[in-house]
């Protein structure tokens, strides 16, 4: 049996309203002129006139009754994977089934998907005839990342004449699906290094760039290394005595996003959140493949205080913490950059987005403070309140500082390259 399945455009709901008027507009037209052809029969005696009365009361009880028993005994299941990709298909199963003999006509199928595009959300799947036990797979484009609850599945029909229609909500018909960002390719980014007057032994093997510079000696502490002592040194005083070392450099690449409720601008995958994951998740890969470790701050119901990454097999993990993301918390993005300046201690780069909400200023006076390397990514706030899609992003320096400039619409892709 061949389905059917139409997405719907930026009017179904008007479309909706409209076709719902123009079936009560005929509905009582039809109940008005019976009416009407009942009261000349009655005072003309014609009894053609009660003929058409009756005809037209039989409509109207055939196309109420028939929709309510063309459902009776259909239910509905849908299937749909645990997780997606952002710009790749979700592939959805769903089954239909129908009790007794008699075959069901024209049952459209209704699901929310938020994950789809924006106009495409509210999807239906048109079934011309349900026999017996029927399934179909369809596929749909993934286009926003994100924790998804869709549903519920909605069947409806207006079999036969369409001048009445009944609508069956599935219980228990809903789902959840995990979206994952898709990173953009970065084959370059320049990472800022840090130099460190003061490192022990496991911040030098876990972060260094480059070779250990030798600092000096000093007296031996629980957990020193046995291959570190000086033993010149320790048999002249007595007692054991290890070489200190702090590493030339150290390359760290830090995102820190602003979470706090209401600092979201647009919509769908076109708002500044968006932009920012898809920022962080680039660079998030970007920095994994190449071995150095990154960090993702930021505080919500789902993301507190600092996520570390160390290694490539942590890929899905930062994927996993990055779908999770909303714009639902409650610190303010200052009081986060703090935070994240007093837990951590590695320099290097580290990314902030600007909003205009706040001044970052006294921020990044905080971060130079500590030789780290900030880089803004700054919102044009207009083009997104506008919806207005522009092509083009402004990178200038200020006091030193790349800032990026994004506006709505923007290509990605163009700040790597």
């Amino acid at each position: 049996m061949e389905f059917q399945r139409i997405l719907s455009e930026d009017d179904d709901t008007t479309s909706w309203l409209e076709q719902r008027l123009a079936r009560l507009q005929l509905n009582w037209f039809l109940s008005g002129l019976s009416v009407i052809l009942l009261l000349v029969a009655w005072n003309r005696g014609i009894a053609l006139l009660y003929g058409m009365v009756a005809l037209i009361v039989a409509t109207l009880i055939v196309a109420w009754i028939a929709p309510r028993c063309n459902l009776l005994g259909v239910t509905a299941r849908r299937a749909v994977p645990a997780t997606a990709v952002e710009g790749e298909k979700v592939k959805i199963t769903l089954d239909l089934k129908s009790s007794g003999w008699l075959s069901r006509y024209l049952i459209e199928v209704w699901d929310w998907l938020p994950f789809a595009t924006e106009n495409h959300q509210q999807s239906m799947t048109f079934v011309p005839m349900l026999s017996g036990q029927q399934s179909m797979t369809v596929s749909i484009p993934c286009d926003l990342r994100g924790v998804h609850q869709l549903g519920p599945l909605v069947l409806k029909t207006g079999f036969p004449l369409g001048i009445s229609r009944r609508e069956l909500e599935i219980p228990d018909s809903h789902a959840s699906i995990i979206v994952y960002p898709q990173p953009l390719t970065i084959h370059q980014f320049d990472i800022g290094t840090y130099r460190s007057n003061q490192a022990d032994e496991a911040h030098v093997q876990q972060h260094s760039k480059g070779h250990d510079e030798f600092a000096g000696v000093r007296e031996y502490r629980h957990g020193d290394g046995m291959r570190h002592i000086h033993w010149p040194s320790s048999a002249r005083r007595g007692e054991l005595i290890v070489r200190e070392f702090h590493p030339l450099t150290t390359t760290h690449l830090s995102v820190i996003l602003d979470l706090k409720t209401g600092t979201d601008i647009g919509s769908g995958k076109h708002s500044t959140l968006e932009y920012a994951v898809k920022i962080a998740v680039s660079l998030g890969e970007y920095a994994l493949r190449q071995g150095i470790p990154f960090s993702l701050s930021g505080s919500n119901q789902h993301l507190e205080s600092i996520q570390s990454f160390k290694s490539p097999a942590q890929r899905q993990d930062l994927l996993e913490s990055l779908a999770w993301v909303k714009a639902d918390g409650e610190s303010d993005y200052q009081q986060i950059i703090r935070q994240f300046v007093a837990q951590q201690s590695t320099g290097g780069s580290v990314i902030l987005f600007d909003n205009g909400q706040i001044d970052l200023q006294s921020s990044v006076n905080t971060l130079l403070a500590r030789h780290y390397q900030p880089i803004i990514y700054r919102f044009d706030v207009p083009t997104f309140e506008s919806k207005r899609f522009q092509s083009a992003f402004v990178r200038a320096n200020e006091r030193g500082i790349p800032v990026f400039i994004i506006q709505h619409g923007t290509d990605l892709a163009r700040l790597f390259q």
